[in-house]
């Protein structure tokens, strides 16, 4: 518990101590949200506002996650050392959770908000649970193939896993955007959930570990 609240501390003061990390994917979705919103004015809960949004950002965001640890011995470091490499990956998710998937969900609930047919539909407390599910399987998958990246410094090594997503997305658009299909389509998109947080991270955590070699 002690070396999770520590590495969890460190994510903290690291988002904290440079806003860029906060300000910079935030501002991205909300700029292709409103490019969206703006051309389709009238159906603000589109497929393509949502996933286009969540997508670039989850992806950019991506790109540089493990890079700067790498590149400092950080990670080495942890391995040899401490060998808790587990809790530096807890304590990155929660951290971006906190300061970038749930301000992402309040500006989607702000500007989905305006039409209320929406949430005539779903309601806030299942569009929260269940958009919350898709940016953080995103995170799972577009993180694994940045850790894959890491010694090429080429995040589009990242897009090798798109194939996989590829079914998490024909049921997310029936869970989330579309449809609003609280049926079975929910507990697959829980159990694609499950399968990413603990696939990917396993998956993860050998690969930095066969990186920082």
């Amino acid at each position: 518990m002690k070396r999770l609240v520590k590495n969890l501390r460190r994510e903290f003061l690291i988002f904290w101590g440079i806003p860029k990390n906060i300000y910079m994917p935030i501002s991205i979705f909300s700029i292709i949200f409103v490019i969206f919103t703006i051309i389709d004015s009238n159906y603000l809960l589109g497929f393509s506002n949502v996933f286009i949004a969540s997508l670039f950002t989850v992806f950019l965001m991506s790109e540089s996650t493990y890079l700067d640890d790498y590149k400092s011995g950080f990670i080495e470091k942890k391995i040899c050392e401490t060998n808790d490499l587990e809790f530096y990956l807890i304590g990155k998710s929660l951290t971006q959770i906190i300061f970038v998937f749930l301000p992402m969900v309040l500006i989607s609930m702000l500007y989905i908000g305006v039409n209320s047919e929406v949430f005539e539909e779903i309601s806030i407390e299942k569009f929260v649970f269940s958009y919350l599910l898709f940016l953080i399987t995103l995170r799972n998958f577009f993180y694994l193939g940045s850790a894959v990246s890491l010694k090429r410094n080429n995040a589009l090594n990242a897009l090798v896993i798109m194939p996989l997503l590829i079914p998490y997305f024909i049921i997310s658009n029936d869970v989330l955007l579309t449809n609003y299909n609280w049926g079975s389509s929910i507990y697959l998109m829980i159990a694609y959930f499950i399968f990413s947080d603990v696939f990917c991270n396993l998956i993860t955590l050998k690969v930095l570990r066969i990186q920082s070699r």
